[in-house]
Formats: structure tokens, C-alpha cells, sequence
């Protein structure tokens, strides 16, 4: 069988699509939820043509059925015909629409009989965004990563005296690589495992904004004064204006334009030209002009000594998670690399609360972790072979700039970032 219809129904369109088309269209406006009026819809999948074709059908006319356009099953591209309305156009084009129509072509196949593996080869669940960038996200996404990279991870304390008392902490959560739905829509993010430890000795920040100098001289000004001029509001007299200021300028205006011209036929700088006939230069006009924010960095170290056996597993554990966890993972075929995981860190206090005197952290990468197995420049192991002490160091860097607005979310009384 190579033909697969699906029962006709009647769509229901979303009150917001509806709206969305009128602004788009406001010559012809649609009103109601009921999509183009009393009119049902059925879907015949090919899998030999690798098409689905669109009809549209009135249950009030004979013989009314009508082929209105094709969706690629595996592009999900649509291609629509003549007795297509506007409308059909606008909607059957908008990605919630063919992933509707991908349900219930599946759902259709499953009930004719088609295994669940043989439904995903003839007609994939993936559907094509927008924008470049989710297209590229889902390429990856269908690689899966290699065997063995790990997805989950334990929740370790250190010292293990932590977990009954009531000390301020720091907690490291490590996440996954990609940010999720949830915190694309302000949520933190699910951790697959954390670390936490007591606050490091050292706690500093450092919130940078980058300033540059920049350079504007006399002439830059005039040509940029026009251009604008001409670009925004189709004026050309500051341009005519600095034409007459160049032609009936004086002395030194056509020194400043002599040595310019002169300084480009030598591969010189008007400055340098200048510089040597006139003595003097250009006025640059340098001012510290904003060229953009910065991302903060954030280092800690932690000099660890086992008290037991119990604890130098602890801290064994502590290092491979770190390690691994900040690794760079494989996919299947090695075409592609992926990020490491991210990290959340956290100040709290001993009732696991928010610390209000020590700086929120925006989400990090761990940009180097670095281990000293002999801190005190000797060898010394316990009975388990374990290390007496590690000093173990992080280098966090946040991945996202800290912005004006964003220190709303926090009361007066807190430090905030």
C-alpha cells in the first residue's frame, strides 16, 4: 500500500493566529475561530512520491473536494496551488500547522498498520524553524552523542560535616550543555548534579563595562555629517555645504586636504605629512566612547584534606565530576563537537537560602579546572592510596553580560549581581 488517506476534519485555528493574519493582511480580514468558514481538510500521504497532498472539502457541496497544494514529507516543505486562498497560504505555511498535519499523518499510518519505525522514515517528526540557527540546533540534535558520555551525575558534599550544619555554602549545579525551554523563559534549569562546598576563602567580583578611545577629525565629521544627512532624510545641502567650505576654504584647510591626498599617493598617514611640513596634526577629537559589556570571571580554590576514608572518596568523586563534566563531548560520528556541560553557582546560607551579601551568579562555563596532587610538595598517601590533600582550583566565566534592568528582580538589600 502506497496511499494512505486520513479521516476529514474540520481545523479549529487559535484565536492569535487569526489575529496575527489581520495584522499582516489588513485588506482582508478573518474573524472567528473556524478556519476559512465551514470547511474540512483531509491529508493523502504517497511513499512513493515522499508527498502529501492537501485537500480541502464543504460538507454542504457535492463534489467539492478540492486539492489545494503538497507538503514534502521530509522537508516539510509546502507548495500550494492556485486554489489555495490567502489565507490556506498564511496558515499552511506556519510551523505549528505542519507539525499538526505530521501528528495526524502518523497517527493515520500507525492505525493502517505501519510499524513505528517504518512511520519515522516515511515521514520524520522534525519540522524546519523559522530562523537558521533552531535548523542548525535540530541538524545536531539528531546526532546522538558517542557511547559513554555521561548525562547524570552524583550530589557531593565537602567536608561531609557540611550536609548536618548550619554554615553558609557555595553550590556548583552542573547542567546541561544547551540552554533549555525553562530557562529561555526565566526558569534554572534542571541540574544533573551538584557539588557543595564551604565558601572559598577568596571572594571577589569584578563588573567591567569595555570603553575605547575613538578618533573623529574634521574631515571624518563633515563626510559623516552628510552622509547622514542623505541616508536619513534625503538632504544633500550639509554636503554642498562642506563642498563650499572645502573650495573657498583657506590656507590651512588646503594644507589639511593637500596632505591627505598627498599621504594616500605615498602610503602615508595625513598625520605624518603634516606632522613634518606644518608641525602639527590633525585635531583627532579622541573621546572614551562605550564599545560594549564584559563577561565577569570568577576563580576559586579549595585546599582539600581527606579525614577519612569516607571523605577521600568524596573528594575523589568531586574531581572526576568536574573533570569529565567540563570535558568536550563527541557525537556518534564525530562530525560534531559539543559544549561541555554549564555550571550554576550559588551562595547560600546555612537554611539553604540565597545569600544576600555575597553576588548572584549568572550561569558559567568552567573555562579550566586544574588539580595539585601534592600541595605540600611530598608524597603522602593514605591506606586506600588516596591523596592526604588536593588543592583544586576553578576558573568560571559567566556566559551572559549582567545588564541595568536586571537587578529588578532583587530587594535594595540585596547585593544583587
Amino acid at each position: 500500500m502506497t496511499e494512505f488517506t486520513t479521516k476529514k476534519q474540520k481545523l479549529v485555528v487559535p484565536g492569535s493566529v487569526i489575529k496575527e493574519y489581520n495584522e499582516s493582511k489588513p485588506g482582508s480580514q478573518i474573524f472567528g475561530t473556524d478556519f476559512a468558514g465551514d470547511q474540512y481538510y483531509d491529508y493523502k500521504l504517497n511513499t512513493l512520491t515522499g508527498n502529501t497532498e492537501i485537500y480541502r472539502d464543504s460538507p454542504y457541496k457535492i463534489f467539492d473536494r478540492k486539492l489545494i497544494g503538497i507538503i514534502k514529507n521530509k522537508s516539510k516543505n509546502v507548495i500550494l496551488n492556485d486554489n489555495a486562498t490567502e489565507f490556506e497560504t498564511f496558515y499552511f505555511n506556519k510551523n505549528n500547522t505542519k507539525k499538526e498535519i505530521v501528528k495526524i499523518n502518523q497517527q493515520n499510518l500507525i492505525k493502517n498498520g505501519v510499524s513505528p519505525k517504518e512511520v519515522n522514515e516515511i515521514i520524520p517528526s522534525n519540522v524546519a524553524s523559522d530562523d537558521d540557527s533552531s535548523a542548525l540546533q535540530a541538524l545536531v540534535n539528531r546526532e546522538s552523542v558517542k557511547k559513554g558520555t555521561r548525562s547524570s551525575y552524583e550530589n557531593l558534599v565537602y567536608p561531609t560535616t557540611l550536609r548536618r550544619s548550619n554554615n553558609d555554602r557555595l553550590k556548583i549545579s552542573i547542567l546541561e550543555p544547551v540552554e533549555t525551554d525553562s530557562e529561555r523563559k526565566g526558569g534554572k534549569g534542571k541540574a544533573i548534579g551538584s557539588v557543595t562546598l564551604p565558601p572559598p576563602g577568596k571572594i571577589t567580583d569584578n563588573n567591567k563595562v569595555d570603553f575605547k578611545s575613538g578618533t573623529l577629525n574634521p574631515l571624518e565629521l563633515a563626510l559623516a555629517e552628510a552622509g547622514l544627512g542623505i541616508l536619513i532624510n534625503d538632504d544633500t545641502t550639509k554636503l554642498q555645504e562642506n563642498i563650499d567650505k572645502f573650495v573657498s576654504g583657506g590656507n590651512d584647510l588646503k594644507t589639511i586636504v593637500s596632505g591627505l591626498f598627498v599621504g594616500k599617493a605615498i602610503n602615508k598617514s595625513a598625520d605624518a605629512i603634516l606632522s613634518r611640513e606644518a608641525g602639527a596634526i590633525i585635531n583627532p577629537n579622541m573621546q572614551l566612547l562605550f564599545s560594549g559589556p564584559s563577561l565577569r570571571t570568577f576563580g576559586f580554590n579549595y585546599k582539600m584534606s581527606p579525614r577519612d576514608r569516607g571523605e577521600s572518596v568524596q573528594v575523589q568523586k568531586i574531581i572526576r565530576m568536574f573533570k569529565q563534566s567540563s570535558a568536550v563531548q563527541r557525537t556518534e560520528t564525530n562530525f560534531f563537537l559539543r559544549s561541555p556541560n554549564r555550571y550554576r553557582l550559588e551562595f547560600l546560607t546555612g537554611s539553604d537560602s540565597s545569600h544576600r551579601f555575597l553576588p548572584k551568579v549568572k550561569t558559567c562555563a568552567l573555562l579550566g579546572f586544574g588539580v595539585d596532587y601534592t600541595p605540600e610538595n611530598t608524597y603522602m598517601t593514605y591506606e586506600n592510596n588516596s591523596m592526604v590533600s588536593y588543592l583544586v582550583t576553578f576558573a568560571f566565566q559567566e556566559i551572559e553580560p549582567i545588564f541595568n534592568d536586571e537587578y529588578s528582580k532583587f530587594k535594595d538589600s540585596d547585593v544583587g549581581f
